[in-house]
């Protein structure tokens, strides 16, 4: 489960997101892949709040692809995004994101 799925209760994220487990009494061989699944966690989270994420489509028709995956619309409602748009707008235009589960060419969702 991605970063957004985190409890702000430490004993609840011991499984909480498969990437990066962190059961108790884990292997110490299993230390460096629960932190390197922290570290890139944290920084798809970073770069979709930090303006990482840049638009595609048309002037008219922007699309847009968070580094982090939400499963369903709930979870995507009230998370905050920062866009930095790539093309030269023509006057109002529609923003599209992928719909829970859809993927872009890249594996983004």
């Amino acid at each position: 489960m991605p970063f957004f799925l985190w409890s702000r209760t430490p004993a609840n994220n011991g499984t909480a997101d498969p990437t990066c487990p962190w059961p108790e009494g884990m292997a110490p061989a299993q230390v460096n892949d629960s932190a390197r699944g922290n570290m890139a966690r944290l920084r798809e989270f970073a770069d979709d709040i930090a303006g990482a994420i840049v638009t595609a489509g048309t002037s008219s028709a922007y699309t847009v692809a968070s580094y982090e995956t939400f499963d369903t619309l709930a979870h995507l409602g009230g998370k905050v995004r920062a866009i930095i748009g790539a093309l030269g707008a023509a006057g109002r235009g529609a923003l599209a994101t992928a719909r829970p589960g859809q993927t872009d060419s890249d594996g983004r969702r």
